[in-house]
């Protein structure tokens, strides 16, 4: 509908048919799609990393979402950028704490890296915060309770086991690396050709419709058209 068919249309459109807000369809959808892969990754106990990255996809996917729903901000109600900007800070928190668990093992190997886990927990703790503090302003609803809980717990070991043990300098969340994204959804480009039904499937999904009886009729019906047709087309031959 964007890239295909909006462009030839004459004249105005409504607002529904504007590049930003098929766009936000597009970008809502591949969130939707993607936060799909995560869950079921999480369910499935892959690789920590891997959660990391799939998450942090999904935040991005919302946070484009959330950038064209605010270029049609008046034409939508504001609980569509709501829900996008909980929604991002929401996978950006999963992902910073899937970051931590995954490089917490080799931090605990080398004895070093405490620092920098810490900074991203604190990070992750304040993300998480603010998405369940805007949850309550709006009213809209918003399930983090279970994971801000785990990340305060991690938060509060490594902080004792660094004040005690490591002694190592908390830096800057600015300074921390970028968090890596994997994409395991994209937009299929697709033509009206594609999505047209067959004729031929278009008449059988409505034959199944018709009751049987129905069908019936109508083949007793084309059974006496078609004698009829050929007892005529005989008679005219013979004379």
């Amino acid at each position: 509908l964007r890239d295909q068919l909006t462009s030839g249309i004459v004249g105005a459109t409504t607002s529904d048919l504007s590049e930003p807000a098929l766009s936000m369809c597009v970008s809502f959808l591949l969130a939707q799609a993607q936060s799909c892969f995560y869950e079921k990754a999480v369910k499935d106990r892959l690789n920590r990393t891997l959660l990391s990255k799939l998450a942090c996809q999904t935040a991005q996917f919302y946070s484009s979402a959330l950038n064209f729903s605010q270029q049609i901000s008046g034409a939508i109600d504001a609980s569509w950028s709501t829900h996008f900007r909980l929604q991002e800070m929401a996978f950006l928190t999963a992902s910073h704490y899937q970051c931590v668990l995954a490089q917490k093992e080799v931090v605990a190997q080398r004895s070093e890296g405490y620092g920098a886990l810490i900074a991203r927990l604190k990070l992750a703790d304040g993300l998480c915060g603010q998405a369940i503090q805007l949850a309550q302003q709006t009213g809209v609803q918003v399930n983090l309770a279970s994971l801000h809980t785990s990340i305060k717990s991690e938060l509060q070991t490594l902080e004792k086991d660094n004040n005690t043990i490591y002694l190592e300098i908390v830096p800057q969340p600015s300074t921390l690396p970028p968090l890596e994204m994997l994409a395991s959804v994209k937009a299929a480009a697709v033509t009206v050709q594609d999505l047209a039904i067959p004729m031929d499937s278009a008449s059988q999904a409505f034959d199944r419709l018709v009751p049987i009886d129905v069908r019936g009729k109508s083949d007793e019906y084309n059974t006496k058209l078609e004698t009829l047709v050929k007892e005529i087309s005989e008679s005219a031959s013979k004379e």
